[in-house]
């Protein structure tokens, strides 16, 4: 539904700017131009919009790199479990599924590609950006290229810089969920050793009938050993839950809850969206 929306409302371009949640002096890590649509999206189902869960998304990985100290017992279990998840992985390339604006992939270009100390390494060699919907692959192309010469305006040298590497490649491409050809055609394109090493989404499930068509290709594009992010601003019903549940048996997925804000302890997150927030991550099941 995104291409509907597409040069019909106004659009507001805003930078974004995230820094850990403690221990990191309070500078920004991150630093994004966005442009997305000036409203809530409310229940339209458009990547036009910036959704809660992307901002949620960023924060959450932002926290997992940089932060020395969380202060909720809750948060420093699933910081800890998330860390441990992430240095398993050596990542050299990311995708994001549902990119819409592009908030997520371009967050994961500044935290892995990054020449700062801080960051999990200077290994990444590609990120690719996709969506069904090649309006919002416009938008989050416009948004990775103001992004960049806005940052290179700045000529900063701190842990939002991106590290010169010619051999970095960004890449947009369509990709439509439960598409196996489809998945084997991204594959073929863009990866050299049968699957990415990170993908990365926010606020993808929006009814039970998707559940199983977006696993479904995650699990197509992940590798061996690579691990699949997702974050959600808004509670599953009980049948979207048993779905999912499903469906990672039936693709030999395992999936574990990281935070659930519904849960007593992260304070934090409950503030950074003034509601609901759900991260887990699939994995190969062992």
């Amino acid at each position: 539904m995104g291409f509907m929306f597409e040069g019909m409302e106004p659009t507001r371009t805003q930078t974004l700017e995230f820094s850990p949640a403690a221990g990191g002096g309070g500078e920004s890590v991150v630093e994004i131009e966005l442009n997305a649509i000036d409203n809530d999206p409310g229940a339209v189902q458009s990547g036009h919009y910036l959704w809660p869960g992307a901002s949620s998304m960023v924060q959450f990985l932002v926290d997992i790199m940089y932060s020395s100290e969380i202060n909720s017992s809750a948060n420093v279990d699933s910081i800890s479990k998330s860390r441990e998840i992430l240095s398993s992985l050596s990542v050299g390339s990311i995708l994001e599924l549902g990119a819409g604006c592009g908030l997520v992939g371009l967050a994961s270009l500044q935290l892995w590609g990054s020449n700062n100390t801080g960051s999990p390494g200077s290994s990444l060699k590609q990120v690719v950006f996709t969506d069904h919907d090649p309006g919002t692959l416009k938008r989050a192309s416009d948004n990775y290229e103001a992004t960049q010469k806005k940052r290179q305006r700045k000529n900063r040298t701190d842990g939002a810089v991106l590290q010169n590497n010619d051999e970095l490649k960004v890449a947009f491409e369509s990709l439509s969920w439960g598409d196996e050809a489809d998945a084997v055609r991204l594959k073929s394109q863009l990866v050299e050793d049968g699957g990415f090493d990170l993908i990365l989404g926010s606020d993808l499930i929006y009814c039970c009938e998707v559940v199983r068509p977006l696993l479904q290709t995650a699990s197509s594009l992940l590798n061996k050993e690579s691990a699949f992010f997702l974050s959600q601003s808004f509670a599953y019903d009980p049948e979207t839950e048993d779905e999912m549940d499903q469906a990672c048996h039936d693709l030999g997925l395992k999936r574990t809850i990281l935070l659930d804000s519904s849960d007593k302890g992260n304070q934090h997150y409950q503030k950074q969206i003034s509601g609901f927030l759900k991260i887990q991550v699939f994995e190969w099941s062992q």
